[in-house]
């Protein structure tokens, strides 16, 4: 095949001013956008470069090693959908839409404690009549795998007013407040 005459070049950031005619090619750096005229990129390890221009493989088809704009999200789709959990996908995404600024909702705060002179965290020594907290566990667990963010506040002893001013407390500082124990009359 013969060599095809080079007419111009097109680094990162720049439009083309003119069309690319028929039977020429234009070198173009990745991040280029395609000039008018062009449909397909050579890699330039696969081209043959002379003074007299370059030679082409055959094979490739067109519209090769391009990147049409619109080709990751069809135009009218959502993008991202109201109310998921955005990942770093998600904001490289919204970033590369020329968003700079979305509209959340902070995670649910939770405040999580149990009740019972009887419990003791994991690990803990035991005392006499006295048992593991898994309750605390299970329920941090539970609630952390929704999203919330979580608050242990630990044990508190069998003590009204303790209790009472513990949820006092956590309540001001969080969306729910979960607490297990105290099921019963004792």
């Amino acid at each position: 095949a013969d060599a095809l005459p080079v007419v111009g070049r097109l680094p990162a950031g720049a439009a083309a001013a003119e069309a690319l005619a028929p039977g020429t090619v234009r070198r173009i750096f990745t991040g280029a956008a395609m000039p008018p005229g062009a449909d397909t990129v050579f890699m330039q390890e696969d081209v043959e470069l002379s003074t007299a221009g370059v030679r082409l493989p055959a094979g490739l088809k067109p519209g090769a090693n391009t990147r049409p704009q619109g080709e990751d999200i069809a135009a009218g789709t959502p993008a991202l959908a109201a109310g998921q959990r955005l990942r770093p996908q998600d904001l490289a995404l919204a970033a590369a839409l020329g968003v700079a600024h979305l509209v959340v909702r902070r995670r649910v705060r939770v405040g999580l404690f149990s009740t019972g002179s009887e419990l003791v965290a994991p690990g803990g020594a035991l005392g006499p009549a006295q048992q593991y907290d898994s309750n605390r566990v299970l329920l941090g667990a539970l609630a952390r795998r929704t999203g919330a963010a979580v608050s242990d506040l630990g044990i508190l002893p069998d003590n009204p007013g303790a209790i009472r001013a513990a949820l006092a407390a956590a309540g001001a500082g969080h969306d729910l407040v979960l607490t297990s124990g105290g099921v019963s009359a004792g």
